[in-house]
């Protein structure tokens, strides 16, 4: 099972339960679900197709979580990046061959 499939059923079957918990804010299954489906109606509207892969600097917080959800939701493949510092050299990542099989 993918984080996907496992999330969507977490958002049926225990829709209330609380999902994500950073700091003050708190997030049910049902609402974190929900939070990654519009981000990943984001990503379909910017054009990225499936596959296509998706990195962002980040910490740990809310956004991460609905990042890694909603590029999974859109089939997209997420890449963690490190938190942007003042010593960080940001680079084009569609410039980066992908891996082939």
């Amino acid at each position: 099972m993918d984080v996907t499939t496992a999330m969507r059923r977490a958002a049926v079957f225990f829709a209330n339960r609380e999902a994500v918990v950073h700091g003050n804010d708190r997030f049910t299954f049902a609402q974190a679900w929900e939070r990654g489906c519009r981000l990943a109606n984001g990503l379909i509207g910017l054009g990225l197709k499936p596959g296509d892969r998706v990195a962002v600097l980040e910490g740990n917080s809310k956004e991460a979580a609905d990042f890694f959800l909603g590029a999974g939701i859109a089939n997209r493949c997420a890449c963690r990046s490190i938190r942007a510092t003042a010593r960080t050299r940001i680079c084009t990542w569609s410039s980066i061959p992908a891996a082939g099989p």
